[in-house]
């Protein structure tokens, strides 16, 4: 090969580097848009609205796509058991609304916190519990959602002291409060209950002392063909929250479980 020969196929190879393929798309060409779910109950950041999901958390999400350029689809798939499983697959590429574990790292790559809220006590207004400390509750039996996590210190703690049952639903849980068959369920902060059955004479109450605090995230799947974006995406959502954009978003989601079709 001649010298001009490869000063010619070195200058391309330069400029190919230099301009390369679009910023929007990762470095993987099964790369086309950002596949997002959410959970269907955890009110008002992602909740199930007819065949989609909707919320505070999945505006957020797609704002920041958009601010990073990024295409994105909204996307419902069933319970949070199974949007875990798709996730952790691969088959969806980022899940909003959920706390930080030691075990989820193992398949997700954690993105900067958008919100924080406190795990709480629902209870029985016939029935109300004596709870100031964690050690209170063993004295009782809970429900929780099977594929929530209250973080990893009281997961440890409520697995190997308390009698729980674990459900795979919101409403099931809430079933098995109201016909007495638990004495409380936990719940996050933001999830969205029916206002009747808050009144103050209303079935259930919530416990003046919450659990424990956390700090609400989005995760990209670490099997998924587009996590070369996680960056880009996680400095377009800390953009947003530093702006207080995610206050606002409150705004534009019920309040009551009733005015939203989740079924």
């Amino acid at each position: 090969m001649t010298t001009h020969r490869i000063l010619i196929l070195g200058i391309t190879l330069i400029v190919a580097l230099a301009f390369g393929p679009p910023a929007s798309l990762a470095d993987d060409h099964s790369c086309k848009s950002l596949q997002i779910s959410g959970p269907p109950e955890y009110f008002p950041l992602s909740y199930k609205d007819n065949n989609t999901v909707k919320g505070v958390g999945i505006d957020l999400a797609r704002m920041a796509a958009e601010e990073a350029g990024i295409p994105v689809q909204i996307t419902y798939r069933g319970s949070w058991a199974r949007v875990l499983q798709q996730h952790a697959l691969g088959n969806l590429d980022v899940v909003v609304g959920l706390y930080h574990t030691k075990p989820r790292e193992e398949t997700m790559h954690f993105l900067p916190a958008f919100w924080s809220e406190e795990t709480q006590i629902v209870m029985r207004r016939d029935g109300p519990i004596n709870y100031t400390t964690w050690d209170d509750l063993k004295a009782f039996k809970g429900v929780t959602v099977a594929s929530d996590s209250r973080g990893d210190r009281f997961d440890a703690f409520m697995r190997k002291n308390l009698n729980m049952l674990y459900v795979h639903s919101q409403e099931v849980a809430f079933n098995l409060l109201k016909a007495g068959r638990v004495d409380f369920m936990l719940t996050g902060q933001y999830s969205m209950f029916e206002t009747d059955d808050f009144s103050p004479d209303g079935t259930f109450m919530l416990h003046p002392t919450p659990v424990d605090a956390h700090k609400v995230y989005m995760a990209f799947s670490r099997q998924s063909p587009c996590i070369g974006l996680a960056d880009r995406l996680g400095k377009a959502i800390e953009t947003l929250v530093k702006a207080g954009k995610v206050a606002a978003l409150f705004n534009n989601h019920p309040t009551e479980a009733h005015t939203v079709q989740a079924n």
